[in-house]
């Protein structure tokens, strides 16, 4: 007996992947306004910040916050915006004060591609002196208007810190670029604490000067290889706390 071969199969997912997309669009079509702007607003753009500071990427972010009792509070008016400072995120929390000197602002937060574009995140990138680990003006402004965009999120936040591939000088309190690479994660995790960030959000990384942001000889470009990249994960806290059957038992 000749079989019918598998061609029905690939008709039939093709038919329900059409069904799947069509109710898609039937719920879209019955929400507000607000609703298919947000809708709209992610196809275009995943990574896109909304007015307020807030992350639109996701629709996460109503997932259960351990600590919280709740999901984090979203801002009501104008006033109360995530970039004004006082009051956000984490009850009594409040930004640093901008820096008095205006020249030094650093470039904000943003959309950053890592890897040659394989990952986004939107984060910042601080640059340090070569062989330094002290926090300039530039890099706490970026610092502060990052964690206007983070403060009181349930997301991960990662760290990771480079270096230059030239050797330390000898007078180095550092053994080697790792050390000197961790050291800048640990200004930056300190920033961050101080802000109001939760410890067990923040996870640190080195690459020493093995990924370097520029194997360009010219000093501008090399200037950036001694940096610590920061951005906010799309992984949540409670999402890499137990097992996944522990994880289960905790939200019956």
């Amino acid at each position: 007996m000749g079989g019918g071969g598998g061609a029905w199969k690939v008709a039939y997912a093709d038919f329900v992947t059409a069904m799947m997309a069509f109710f898609l669009v039937m719920w879209i079509v019955g929400q507000s306004q607000e609703v298919k702007k947000h809708v709209a607003q992610h196809f275009k753009d995943p990574f896109h910040l909304s007015e307020d500071g807030g992350d639109t990427s996701s629709g996460n972010s109503d997932l259960p916050y351990e600590g919280y009792g709740s999901s984090p509070k979203k801002t009501k008016n104008k006033s109360e915006k995530l970039s004004t400072g006082p009051k956000i995120g984490l009850p009594g929390a409040q930004l640093p004060p901008s820096p008095d000197d205006k020249s030094a602002l650093g470039k904000k937060p943003h959309v950053i591609q890592l890897h040659d574009g394989q990952k986004s995140a939107v984060g910042s990138m601080i640059v340090f002196e070569e062989t330094g680990v002290e926090l300039d003006a530039t890099a706490k402004e970026q610092l502060r208007q990052f964690v206007a965009l983070v403060l009181g999120k349930p997301n991960k936040i990662e760290i990771r810190g480079h270096t230059t591939r030239r050797r330390l000088p000898e007078d180095s309190p550092y053994k080697d670029s790792w050390q000197l690479s961790y050291e800048r994660c640990q200004k930056v995790l300190q920033y961050l604490e101080e802000a109001g960030v939760e410890s067990r959000r923040i996870r640190l990384s080195q690459a020493a000067g093995f990924e370097p942001y520029s194997s360009k000889k010219e000093a501008d470009r090399q200037a950036k290889n001694s940096r610590v990249e920061i951005y906010m994960l799309n992984e949540y806290v409670n999402q890499l706390i137990g097992s996944d059957s522990e994880r289960d038992e905790r939200y019956r």
